[in-house]
């Protein structure tokens, strides 16, 4: 479920790529991706329980191609700023820390890299939310990925199913809290549908008449067949 949920962008960021275009598309999310797989894969590492490295180390690289295409064609330079802090970051963050359990006992490695990766997965689920102001504002929830939306449900229950009954509570804080946020969404989703005109594109006829010429905006409707 966890290998679904990273994908789930995929889809969009295919079309980004096709169209050199971001859209409504928020990319906060996908720093926060690659750096909480790289959390619980670190873990994985730590506890030996091969479901954390199969779950997350796709989410790594998924992440990573994510951040790096978003970073490419944004045209934000605030976007494209956040984007490059959180990509050094984490990953400085995530090397020292590995480095330092290396010297540690295994059960405070566990400990250390268990919340650090927690905080990170719950920044991760929030961060779709963080343009929400902007979704009441115009009453559209375009910027939530419906497809990412649905897997994080989905797998936020699973994990907290795994969680209960091979006593994995670490587990339990970020997936629990990621299904209540994954809920918000849904009622933004529910209560705020896509807005149609943001699909409408629009381009510009030359019009003539005997004095002048002069620019138009015609809108070219999406084709429904």
């Amino acid at each position: 479920m966890s290998v679904l949920l990273f994908a789930g962008s995929f889809p969009e960021i295919v079309k980004i790529r096709k169209t050199n275009e971001m859209g409504d598309t928020n990319p906060l999310l996908f720093p926060f991706i690659y750096g909480s797989t790289m959390g619980w894969s670190l873990l994985g590492a730590i506890v030996q329980d091969p479901f954390y490295l199969i779950g997350n180390c796709p989410g790594i690289y998924l992440g990573l191609l994510y951040s790096i295409t978003c970073h490419r064609i944004t045209q934000s330079d605030i976007q494209r700023n956040q984007m490059e802090i959180s990509i050094i970051s984490l990953t400085i963050f995530w090397t020292v820390l590995g480095s330092i359990c290396v010297f540690i006992p295994r059960d405070i490695a566990e400990n250390m890299v268990g919340v650090c990766a927690n905080v990170l997965t719950i920044v991760m689920f929030a961060s779709p939310l963080s343009t929400v102001f902007e979704i009441v504002r115009t009453k559209s929830s375009e910027s939530i990925n419906r497809l990412f939306m649905m897997m994080q449900i989905i797998s936020c229950v699973s994990w907290s199913i795994y969680g209960i009954f091979t006593g994995a509570y670490v587990l339990l804080p970020p997936n629990a809290t990621g299904l209540l946020l994954g809920i918000i969404q849904l009622v933004l989703v529910i209560k705020y549908p896509r807005n149609q005109t943001s699909n409408t594109r629009s381009r510009k006829v030359s019009v003539y008449s005997h004095e002048h010429k002069s620019e138009v905006i015609v809108p070219v409707l999406p084709n429904l067949e």
